[in-house]
């Protein structure tokens, strides 16, 4: 999927975690997106999904401390320690600024995860690639049950 489709994935991920699992390789980054509850409507047994954001030029982290000003973070090892919960997505300045959650510690409630790629693939838990059509059909039907209800 191509560049201006990242905020999309990124949204549709709402509530779901990034894990400390990685690869790294090639400018490339596996990413491990645990999402219970669009998962489990790709395949019952299913608990995340992968992502690879490739060509990267921007991966860090801006995290909230209550009472300090922290500098961003860019190593990956680091990045993903917080445990990251995916709020929202959009664009600041061409950089995808994902509002995530933390309860890593007490002092950082969260940050701001920059990135700034060309292209993002989603893979279900066999690495199977899904494409944006589905990923957007498979979150309407989540939410269109959840309505119902």
């Amino acid at each position: 999927m191509t560049r201006d489709k990242i905020e999309d994935v990124f949204n549709i991920f709402h509530d779901g975690s990034i894990e400390e699992e990685y690869e790294f390789k090639n400018n490339s980054l596996l990413l491990k997106i645990s999402c219970l509850y669009l998962a489990e409507l790709v395949n019952k047994d299913f608990e995340y999904f992968y992502i690879r954001l490739s060509n990267i030029k921007t991966f860090s982290l801006k995290p909230w401390h209550r009472s300090l000003d922290t500098k961003a973070i860019s190593n990956i090892s680091e990045i993903l320690n917080f445990q990251l919960e995916i709020k929202s997505c959009d664009i600041e300045n061409n950089i995808f600024n994902i509002t995530c959650l933390s309860s890593y510690t007490e002092d950082i409630g969260g940050g701001n995860l920059l990135i700034d790629a060309d292209t993002i693939n989603v893979y279900d838990e066999t690495k199977k690639e899904i494409t944006l059509p589905s990923l957007i059909s498979i979150s309407k039907n989540y939410w269109d049950k959840l309505s119902s209800r």
